[in-house]
């Protein structure tokens, strides 16, 4: 009787003690997460296309290309850095990330925010924060103005005026 009971304990136990397989299931974007990011990507190339449309304009009515800072001057825009792939999301977010990563100083905010954010979409993976820069300009057009400030080694933001 005590090998039957101890046997029936056991039994017991090993039952409690058998583990379930675990399925992995790989984790996949939802469609409307993978269109989104399709189209940041054509937002940043159409945006990088106009730039380029732009300076070509500019040299056709003025004879010469635009003149470009000198970045051996401003150390801080020369830096290349990733923030990721690309970044879509608002402006001040962006800005904060970018002066933390490129070790400047807070970013200033002039005039009122919009109601609603300013979004922008930056192809950040190993770029120079010049270009991110130059990007996130020519993304936001006449709703702010982004600055460099090198005497204070920070990022001027100025909203437009409504």
């Amino acid at each position: 009787m005590k090998k039957l009971t101890i046997l029936a304990i056991l039994g017991v136990i090993c039952q409690g003690c058998t583990t379930t397989q675990k399925v992995v299931v790989p984790e996949r974007a939802s469609p409307v997460e993978a269109k989104i990011n399709s189209l940041a990507e054509i937002v940043v190339k159409r945006t990088t296309r106009i730039q380029q449309l732009q300076e070509a304009n500019y040299i056709a009515i003025n004879g010469q290309a635009p003149k470009r800072p000198d970045l051996d001057l401003l150390p801080v825009l020369k830096q290349v850095k990733s923030l990721g792939k690309q970044y879509t999301g608002p402006l001040d977010t962006f800005i904060k990330r970018l002066s933390v990563v490129s070790s400047m100083n807070p970013p200033r905010f002039l005039n009122v925010k919009p109601t609603f954010d300013i979004i922008v979409t930056v192809d950040t993976d190993y770029k120079s924060v010049f270009s991110m820069l130059e990007q996130v300009g020519a993304v936001t057009g006449s709703r702010a103005d982004v600055y460099y400030k090198a005497a204070e080694n920070l990022i001027e933001v100025k909203y437009a005026d409504y």
